[in-house]
């Protein structure tokens, strides 16, 4: 796992240098080690005061609490199971108050954690478990079969499965081989000599830590190796931009965390900076307005963290009142670009002190490359703000490769500690993205403008997010011509007002009844991919538009879809 991303050399890199912008902070400091010894290194000054509350259940578990269950945890991983440090455990999990301690429990014992997201298929999970490597998972009941299943498509005979209470807090009943029981891992007594000595071990700031997956700038997911210092370097972003203040005897922060852990935006930007600062964290596993609703003006939220389609829910939705935001200081969005217009209709539900501030990232980037600090009000609430800490980012010319100045159109490229060790086994995929000087090639478009604010304005990757959540359409097209029945099939992303993107898809059949291809196309979806990946719509083509090279024309497809749907 470590060896991802040695060989960085391959993309031609520009020697120009004019038009880089730097952080107005380039030498903001790193702290050394992991962030789990960040986290416990700062507890004591909060260590009475609540750290997660189940927005579901209401159950409540404190800084004590959560450390010693994470010890507990840490020493179970290292003794009863027989890990051990650098092996790959999985987290298939909702956001539940076990999540955290689970990652922090697996983090402490220097394991490199990969994340997945629990709507995941047998296929999808068992196909991630094998690239990479991994001897444990750790889901929740409602997910033990397919786990199951996956586990039995992979060629290890010991694999570890680790089973958390469900969202209602109730125990998992069965038992089977290889599978405990989270109640029985944290009645462990800690191993305080066993984990003294594990922290006395140097932890290299380049060794992997978390793999989360995404698509990158094209394709099949791909694993991400974040390192230590990655990790560390997003936290001290965190710390600078000042989002969640740093609990006091009198002051606590309330944070709800809907957005998924799995993902790198909710595992770092806000579960991390939250226990970082002493917060109290309301963990929501899904979105239900009642919960939702509830952590907002029962809780008395304080920072939310946002992805477009819920930043429309809050300026749309008659539900939300002046009442629900009236505690809210900081409102921070990222995933996807949020228009200024949708964002003053949250604004003007907020009180006069809501701050509403938006940030650009990837996976790649841990994720942070730029953000607006909380003390600063840009006039144009479209931006996603300007260099990170210790953060280079440049606009490069689509044809020419060189930095390009204000307000000039091209593709975003970033530097800085942030930037991943590169994708797992798969050194062509690293090099296409990362050039010999270490810029990092987003693949996305977009300007800065006199004041080095920066904006997102397109993709030049074909990627669809649904609900925040990438979806690769090569992946999709290549589900669907399984399908016997389907000769050739292409996917694009349209616009959708409650999903942000939804992927529909073009398809050459022989079969003539629609209705019956449409609802087995469906169902073959169903079987094999995460519902946010499944098609909305089907349009039915004698041929799928490809260029000379073979390579499907999706500006043709969406000229075509335009053409189809008025």
């Amino acid at each position: 796992v470590n060896k991802a991303g040695d060989s960085l050399n391959c993309r031609s890199a520009s020697k120009w240098a004019p038009n880089v912008i730097k952080s107005p902070i380039m030498d903001y400091p790193i702290t050394e080690g992991t962030i789990v010894d960040s986290i416990w290194a700062r507890i004591d000054q909060w260590i009475d005061k609540t750290a997660l509350v189940c927005g579901v259940t209401g159950r409540t578990i404190n800084y004590s609490e959560l450390q010693d269950l994470s010890n507990r945890v840490t020493t179970a991983l290292l003794t009863d199971l027989d890990l051990t440090a650098g092996q790959v455990i999985a987290m298939i999990l909702p956001n539940i108050p076990e999540h955290p301690i689970m990652l922090l429990g697996a983090f402490d014992a220097r394991m490199i954690v990969t994340s997945i997201n629990p709507t995941f298929t047998a296929d999808e999970i068992a196909e991630q478990l094998k690239d990479v490597g991994a001897v444990a998972a750790v889901t929740f009941p409602e997910k033990v079969p397919t786990l199951m299943e996956a586990v039995s498509k992979l060629d290890q005979t010991n694999f570890k499965i680790i089973v958390t209470p469900d969202v209602e807090g109730n125990n998992f009943q069965q038992a089977a081989n290889n599978v405990i029981h989270y109640s029985d891992l944290v009645k462990k007594e800690i191993d305080h000599q066993m984990l003294n000595s594990l922290k006395m071990k140097t932890v290299s700031p380049h060794d992997t830590m978390f793999i989360p997956y995404s698509s990158g700038t094209t394709g099949k997911p791909k694993g991400v190796c974040l390192t230590h210092r990655n990790i560390l370097a997003n936290n001290a972003n965190m710390k600078y931009l000042h989002f969640v203040w740093e609990t006091t005897n009198n002051y606590q922060d309330v944070v709800p965390l809907l957005l998924p852990i799995f993902h790198v935006y909710a595992l770092t930007v806000v579960l991390f900076a939250s226990l970082f600062n002493g917060a109290k964290v309301i963990t929501l596993p899904k979105f239900e307005e009642r919960t939702f609703l509830n952590a907002l003006k029962d809780h008395k939220a304080t920072v939310l963290y946002l992805v477009p389609p819920l930043v429309l829910y809050l300026g749309n939705s008659p539900s939300v009142t002046k009442e629900h935001l009236s505690t809210v200081r900081t409102i921070v969005s990222g995933a996807a670009p949020t228009s200024e217009s949708d964002i003053k209709k949250v604004i003007a539900k907020g009180s006069e002190k809501l701050n509403f501030v938006q940030g650009y990232g990837l996976t790649e980037t841990s994720p942070c490359i730029c953000c607006v600090p909380n003390d600063v009000r840009p006039s144009n609430l479209s931006t996603v703000g300007f260099p990170a800490p210790n953060t280079k980012v440049k606009i490069t010319d689509l044809q020419t490769g060189q930095a390009v100045g204000a307000n000039e159109e091209g593709e975003i490229c970033a530097k800085g500690p942030q930037v991943m060790k590169g994708y797992l086994n798969n050194p062509k995929a690293t090099e296409e993205c990362i050039d010999s000087d270490g810029w990092f090639h987003t693949g996305d478009i977009g300007y800065y403008d006199e004041q080095k604010f920066f904006y997102i304005t397109d993709r030049l990757k074909e990627l669809i997010k649904v609900k925040g959540f990438q979806v690769a359409p090569s992946e999709v097209e290549g589900v669907l011509r399984e399908h016997p029945d389907i000769q050739d099939a292409a996917v694009i992303g349209v616009p959708d007002e409650k999903l942000g993107e939804t992927p529909i898809a073009f398809v050459q059949t022989q079969i003539k009844d629609e209705t019956i291809i449409v609802n087995s196309l469906n169902e073959h979806l169903k079987k094999k991919l995460a519902q946010h990946k499944h098609v909305s719509k089907y349009f039915f083509v004698d041929s799928i538009p490809k260029s000379a090279a073979g390579k499907i024309l999706k500006k043709d497809l969406k000229a075509l879809y335009l053409s189809l749907t008025g």
